[in-house]
């Protein structure tokens, strides 16, 4: 479920990428084929975030793809030269404690007056 939601995000990212470079390159190519000053610049940019959207969506999901299989190489290196170097099998970490649900501290030691002042009373 992690790596759908994972693979959506990168998928959405890419789609976002893709149409934007294929609109305004789109654009630009659609003023110098279609010398029609405003038709030609929106059928341009109409193409080319189409065409952007569909490329951006598969070069991102490629992309991912590649990505994670670096980092899991990458750890599956770094874990066999901790080994080999004598670390033995990693050590459990406790967990951090956790917060007290109320989020409140607890209330300050009472302190006398003249102490708190700095002024024996006399």
């Amino acid at each position: 479920m992690v790596e759908n939601v994972r693979v959506n995000r990168i998928e959405e990212v890419g789609e976002t990428a893709g149409t934007l470079a294929g609109v305004f390159s789109g654009a630009e190519v659609g003023s110098a084929v279609i010398p029609i000053p405003i038709v030609g610049t929106i059928l341009g940019a109409l193409v080319g975030g189409m065409l952007g959207n569909e490329a951006g969506r598969r070069l991102a999901v490629l992309g991912g793809k590649a990505s994670a299989a670096v980092l899991n190489k990458s750890a599956s290196a770094l874990y066999a030269v901790a080994l080999a170097a004598g670390g033995g099998p990693p050590h459990r970490v406790p967990p951090p404690p956790t917060p007290d649900p109320a989020g409140s501290a607890p209330p300050p030691a009472a302190i006398p007056h003249s102490a708190a002042s700095g002024r024996a009373k006399g």
